[in-house]
Protein backbone atom coordinates (compact mmCIF):
# COMPACT_ATOMS: atom_id res chain seq x y z
CA UNK A 1 0.00 0.00 0.00
CA UNK A 2 1.52 3.30 -1.02
CA UNK A 3 1.60 6.46 1.09
CA UNK A 4 -1.33 8.08 -0.74
CA UNK A 5 -3.52 5.00 -0.16
CA UNK A 6 -2.59 4.90 3.53
CA UNK A 7 -3.40 8.60 3.91
CA UNK A 8 -6.75 8.17 2.13
CA UNK A 9 -7.64 5.16 4.31
CA UNK A 10 -6.69 7.05 7.47
CA UNK A 11 -8.79 10.05 6.36
CA UNK A 12 -11.84 7.83 5.68
CA UNK A 13 -11.53 6.15 9.10
CA UNK A 14 -11.32 9.53 10.86
CA UNK A 15 -14.43 10.75 9.03
CA UNK A 16 -16.38 7.58 9.85
CA UNK A 17 -15.47 7.77 13.53
CA UNK A 18 -16.28 11.47 13.68
CA UNK A 19 -19.63 10.97 11.96
CA UNK A 20 -20.79 8.16 14.21
CA UNK A 21 -23.80 9.57 15.98
CA UNK A 22 -24.87 9.53 19.57
CA UNK A 23 -28.54 8.81 18.96
CA UNK A 24 -30.37 11.52 20.94
CA UNK A 25 -33.65 9.69 20.53
CA UNK A 26 -32.64 6.78 22.75
CA UNK A 27 -34.99 6.13 25.65
CA UNK A 28 -32.29 6.12 28.34
CA UNK A 29 -29.00 7.87 28.87
CA UNK A 30 -26.66 6.49 31.51
CA UNK A 31 -24.86 9.06 33.63
CA UNK A 32 -23.08 7.86 36.73
CA UNK A 33 -25.12 4.87 37.91
CA UNK A 34 -28.49 6.46 37.15
CA UNK A 35 -30.26 5.82 33.85
CA UNK A 36 -32.06 8.99 32.84
CA UNK A 37 -35.20 8.29 30.87
CA UNK A 38 -36.95 10.73 28.52
CA UNK A 39 -39.03 13.33 30.37
CA UNK A 40 -36.99 12.84 33.56
CA UNK A 41 -34.11 14.57 35.30
CA UNK A 42 -31.83 12.71 37.71
CA UNK A 43 -31.28 14.35 41.10
CA UNK A 44 -29.90 13.80 44.55
CA UNK A 45 -32.16 15.21 47.21
CA UNK A 46 -33.13 15.39 50.86
CA UNK A 47 -36.60 15.03 52.37
CA UNK A 48 -37.45 18.33 54.10
CA UNK A 49 -41.00 17.51 55.19
CA UNK A 50 -43.63 14.83 54.65
CA UNK A 51 -47.30 15.67 54.16
CA UNK A 52 -49.12 13.02 56.16
CA UNK A 53 -52.51 14.66 55.51
CA UNK A 54 -52.73 13.93 51.76
CA UNK A 55 -54.03 10.44 51.19
CA UNK A 56 -55.59 8.91 48.09
CA UNK A 57 -59.29 8.06 48.11
CA UNK A 58 -58.52 5.05 45.90
CA UNK A 59 -58.40 2.05 48.25
CA UNK A 60 -56.22 0.16 45.75
CA UNK A 61 -53.54 2.85 45.81
CA UNK A 62 -50.63 2.48 48.23
CA UNK A 63 -51.09 6.22 48.85
CA UNK A 64 -54.36 5.42 50.65
CA UNK A 65 -52.29 3.61 53.30
CA UNK A 66 -49.06 5.64 53.56
CA UNK A 67 -47.86 9.20 52.82
CA UNK A 68 -46.82 9.90 49.24
CA UNK A 69 -46.14 13.67 49.26
CA UNK A 70 -42.98 15.40 50.47
CA UNK A 71 -41.04 18.62 50.08
CA UNK A 72 -37.62 17.81 48.65
CA UNK A 73 -34.48 19.95 48.58
CA UNK A 74 -32.38 19.32 45.47
CA UNK A 75 -28.76 18.70 46.49
CA UNK A 76 -27.47 17.90 43.02
CA UNK A 77 -28.59 17.50 39.43
CA UNK A 78 -26.96 14.44 37.88
CA UNK A 79 -28.43 14.94 34.42
CA UNK A 80 -31.48 15.67 32.33
CA UNK A 81 -33.17 13.44 29.79
CA UNK A 82 -34.73 14.76 26.62
CA UNK A 83 -37.79 16.73 27.74
CA UNK A 84 -36.92 16.36 31.43
CA UNK A 85 -37.73 19.20 33.84
CA UNK A 86 -35.21 21.97 34.39
CA UNK A 87 -34.26 21.69 38.06
CA UNK A 88 -31.50 23.51 39.92
CA UNK A 89 -29.47 22.80 43.05
CA UNK A 90 -31.20 24.14 46.20
CA UNK A 91 -34.66 24.12 44.58
CA UNK A 92 -37.43 23.02 46.94
CA UNK A 93 -39.93 20.80 45.15
CA UNK A 94 -43.35 19.35 45.98
CA UNK A 95 -42.90 15.69 45.06
CA UNK A 96 -45.32 12.78 44.79
CA UNK A 97 -43.65 9.43 45.49
CA UNK A 98 -45.71 6.96 43.46
CA UNK A 99 -44.92 3.99 45.69
CA UNK A 100 -45.10 6.00 48.96
CA UNK A 101 -42.47 7.24 51.36
CA UNK A 102 -43.01 4.15 53.52
CA UNK A 103 -41.02 0.96 53.15
CA UNK A 104 -42.46 -0.87 50.15
CA UNK A 105 -43.36 -4.16 51.80
CA UNK A 106 -45.21 -7.00 50.06
CA UNK A 107 -48.27 -6.16 52.19
CA UNK A 108 -48.26 -2.51 51.11
CA UNK A 109 -47.48 -3.08 47.42
CA UNK A 110 -47.71 -6.71 46.27
CA UNK A 111 -45.61 -7.76 43.26
CA UNK A 112 -43.48 -4.60 43.12
CA UNK A 113 -40.28 -5.45 41.24
CA UNK A 114 -38.02 -3.12 43.24
CA UNK A 115 -38.38 -2.76 47.00
CA UNK A 116 -37.44 0.54 48.66
CA UNK A 117 -36.54 1.11 52.31
CA UNK A 118 -38.73 4.17 52.89
CA UNK A 119 -37.68 7.78 53.43
CA UNK A 120 -37.98 10.03 56.48
CA UNK A 121 -37.25 13.70 57.10
CA UNK A 122 -33.54 14.48 56.51
CA UNK A 123 -32.98 11.26 54.53
CA UNK A 124 -30.98 11.63 51.34
CA UNK A 125 -31.79 9.83 48.11
CA UNK A 126 -31.05 9.64 44.40
CA UNK A 127 -33.83 9.36 41.81
CA UNK A 128 -35.24 10.23 38.44
CA UNK A 129 -37.91 12.93 38.71
CA UNK A 130 -40.48 14.20 36.23
CA UNK A 131 -42.89 17.12 36.10
CA UNK A 132 -46.55 16.28 36.69
CA UNK A 133 -49.50 17.76 34.81
CA UNK A 134 -51.43 20.07 37.09
CA UNK A 135 -54.59 22.07 36.49
CA UNK A 136 -53.72 24.67 39.18
CA UNK A 137 -50.42 25.62 37.50
CA UNK A 138 -48.55 24.66 40.69
CA UNK A 139 -45.20 22.99 40.00
CA UNK A 140 -45.45 19.38 41.09
CA UNK A 141 -43.06 16.51 40.45
CA UNK A 142 -43.17 12.73 40.59
CA UNK A 143 -40.68 10.04 41.58
CA UNK A 144 -41.30 6.36 40.95
CA UNK A 145 -38.17 4.66 42.31
CA UNK A 146 -35.34 5.99 44.45
CA UNK A 147 -32.13 4.83 46.04
CA UNK A 148 -31.62 5.87 49.65
CA UNK A 149 -28.22 7.47 50.35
Amino acid sequence: MNTASKAALFFIIVILIGCSSNDASKEEVEISEIKITKEFSAITGTIISIDSTKFSNDENSPCSKAPCWAKVRVNGVVGRGQGGPFISVNDTLNVHFTFTLAETTEELIPNLDKRMPGLRINDGFEANIKAMANKNMEKLYEIYYYTKK
